[in-house]
């Protein structure tokens, strides 16, 4: 993997972020030194409140501390509100008796480390069953969910503050009828229920999330940006008993555990993550001759609609980001 893929100052804040003791404390000094706190990138921003509560676990304070409080805080707040819009679009599936499950998204993440992990809750992915497509549509249309991109295999809907849901009726592509009934078997046998919001509802197996992530990082980037990298640590952080012989097999299966076997090595050395020299091993086997290189797998090229929008919208989002720093400029105490 390449080691300048991602931007000197986006690999100090994740470092800051997610490590501890001295090695967080020395990327966070780095860090303040390289990036101006009111020229903070929107993916840089968007970790803030992570890096604010390590940097409170670790008792550290300095001039920066009030300012990333109030973005916490805010971020907090925000979050709330979010979480009340999407509840009310999952009540109203559950209550017209429709399956669906989280798949990933932030308001997935915001679910790890028993719902203390403060990210902005701005969107969600949902898996449904195929014959629902058209009756979610009806439904969030209902609640005043636009639909802002159609893909093969999802429908994108936005709220106009800015909230989204990525409905999915698939996320395994490239399969035959019979490969597809398997994996769809296998994605609602192995889902498990948490508590949300004082709902019910199941998520997608930790393992499949994994390769959910690690198909559209690939589909959309090539090597994922900040998000991606974010929600790959915290999944495979929080997960429990993941079941590695499954994630080996069907990375190799899909043509990419070569590259999920660098993007380990890469949060294991800059991140502290500990996976096992087998899982890397196996991941790195030598496949049959007919392995494809991962950057054109034909499995990959059917999400790309759905990436092309969400890259779409962050470059929005960005903008609008520089445009609200601008008149808040100092605001943040």
């Amino acid at each position: 993997m390449d080691a300048n893929y991602l931007r000197p100052e986006h690999e100090l804040v994740l470092q800051a972020a997610f490590l501890r003791g001295d090695p967080a404390i020395r990327a966070y000094a780095k860090w303040k030194s390289l990036v101006p706190f009111d020229d903070i990138d929107y993916e840089s921003y968007r970790l803030l409140p992570l890096l604010y509560d390590n940097l409170q676990a670790m008792e550290i304070e300095d001039e920066l501390t009030p300012r990333l409080r109030g973005i916490y805080r805010r971020t907090w707040y925000a979050n709330q509100l979010a979480r009340q819009q999407y509840r009310d679009a999952l009540l109203a599936l559950q209550t017209a008796a429709h399956d669906f499950q989280l798949i990933g998204g932030n308001l997935a993440i915001s679910q790890l480390r028993d719902g203390i992990v403060i990210y902005p809750v701005d969107d969600v992915e949902l898996l449904i069953r195929p014959g629902q497509v058209k009756s979610v549509e009806e439904i969030l249309t209902g609640l005043g969910w636009q639909i802002v991109s159609r893909a093969a295999d999802a429908v994108i809907y936005c709220k106009e503050n800015g909230l989204y849901i990525g409905m999915h009726d698939r996320i395994v592509h490239g399969l035959s009828p019979a490969e597809r009934l398997s994996v769809d078997q296998r994605h609602w046998n192995s889902s498990h229920e948490i508590s949300s919001q004082g709902l019910t509802i199941f998520m997608l197996d930790p393992a499949d999330q994994i390769l959910f992530w690690l198909e559209y990082g690939l589909a959309g980037h090539g090597w994922p940006t900040l998000r991606w990298l974010t929600h790959m640590w915290l999944i495979l952080t929080n997960a429990k008993d993941l079941n590695w012989d499954y994630v080996i097999s069907q990375s190799r299966r899909r043509n990419q555990s070569l590259y999920l076997a660098e993007l380990l090595s890469f949060l294991g050395s800059k991140l502290g993550l500990v996976i096992s020299d087998h899982v890397l091993a196996e991941l790195r086997r030598p496949a049959s001759d007919d392995q494809e290189n991962i950057q054109t797998n034909l499995a990959l090229r059917s999400s790309q609609e759905y990436v092309r929008f969400v890259r779409k919208a962050a470059r929005k989002l960005s903008v609008e980001f520089r445009r609200v720093r601008k008149v808040l400029a100092g605001g943040d105490n």
